[in-house]
């Protein structure tokens, strides 16, 4: 009897665990890809309101002259199931320009207020922006013309949600994986805390990337993979 009874339980555990790896989606977020339209991204420049939301290129980190460039990166998770327990998040960014510097750190921040896009299209490099419309994010401005930041440069949490060093090299994709980022979908997807994405924030000098717009290559804009059970 006891031999028949652990024949069972054993049984019963691989179908279990069976049936939870089946129940496991994955969830791959970037434009071009599955038809998904669904990110919004600009940068923000320290020395003037420009923006950038239009644009091919993202920008984080100092330029030679001092100035300051921040990213903002959001992405709807409308597909992502009520209910859903997220199991793992990874965040891709390609390095698109990075003229000079050795390794920088970049790390992601949680936003902690709402931000506007806008369709500000800076020429050229676009390291310097262009004009913002109204209701675009600038530096002291989460919607231009309409609402300021409570800080200068963005309201996002002090402790970040993930780090990484990024060399030099332009054309490589560097990806970010930890416990914050799946604590940052679990809380927006659950609805304890407003999907307002996160902000882009490097320690040194600047690193260009490229951004949901433009014609990079598939898998070199910001691209979100989730996965998660429901």
């Amino acid at each position: 009897m006891l031999k028949k009874l652990s024949v069972f339980i054993v049984v019963a555990l691989i179908a279990w665990v069976s049936t939870s790896a089946q129940d496991t989606t994955e969830l791959i977020l970037e434009n071009g890809v599955n038809d998904y339209e669904g990110t919004r991204d600009t940068s923000l420049y320290s020395e003037s309101s420009n923006s950038n939301g239009a644009g091919f290129h993202l920008f984080s980190g100092q330029t030679n002259q001092g100035a300051d460039r921040r990213a903002l990166l959001a992405f709807d998770l409308t597909d992502v199931p009520d209910g859903a327990t997220i199991t793992s998040v990874s965040l891709d960014l390609t390095v698109s320009r990075a003229r000079r510097g050795g390794d920088v750190t970049i790390s992601l921040h949680r936003v902690t207020s709402d931000w506007g896009e806008g369709d500000a299209d800076a020429g050229g490099q676009e390291g310097t922006g262009a004009t913002s419309p109204d209701g675009a994010a600038t530096w002291n401005e989460n919607f231009r013309n309409e609402s300021s930041w409570e800080n200068e440069g963005g309201d996002f949490l002090a402790e970040a949600s993930a780090e990484l060093i990024i060399a030099r090299q332009e054309g490589e994709t560097f990806s970010y994986s930890s416990e914050g980022l799946v604590a940052d979908v679990q809380a927006w997807v659950d609805g304890e805390a407003d999907n307002f994405g996160w902000i882009i924030i490097a320690d040194g000098l600047a690193r260009r990337f490229h951004s949901s717009n433009g014609d990079a290559a598939e898998g070199q804009k910001p691209r979100l993979v989730i996965n998660f059970t429901n």
